[in-house]
């Protein structure tokens, strides 16, 4: 999440010299690059989800994932998932992501607007 911020900022730095040039603080160009960076977020926890669940429900349904029986007295791999769990992980992760939301926000009040739009 923090490599993926960066890139956002690095790639729009002239769009931020221009915002804080017309009179945009900090604070306001930091909610834009984080309301980006919470749609990312949460378009990826989305698709995880899927995936995580669609697996989760194919080894439940098929067993496709088998083990040695002799080393692990089961033959399949056991799959329990719980609505409570994914809950929890999912707002692990959101918080997670949030934080670390604010590495890019500090990044952000670094850059000053007459050295980004200096002409090259």
């Amino acid at each position: 999440m923090i490599s993926t911020l960066l890139v956002l900022i690095m790639e729009n730095t002239k769009e931020i010299g221009i915002l804080k040039s017309i009179g945009a603080n900090d604070k306001f160009i930091g909610s834009v690059f984080g309301s980006v960076a919470f749609y990312i977020l949460l378009k990826g926890l989305l698709v995880g989800n899927i995936i995580a669940c669609s697996l989760a429900i194919l080894q439940m349904k098929t067993g496709m994932v088998t083990l040695p029986e002799e080393d692990y007295y089961l033959s399949q791999v056991p799959i329990n998932f719980t609505i409570p769990g994914i809950f929890l992980i999912n707002g692990v992760v959101l918080l997670t992501g949030l934080f670390v939301m604010i590495i890019p926000a500090k990044i952000i009040s670094g850059i000053h607007p007459i050295k980004v739009l200096r002409f090259d």
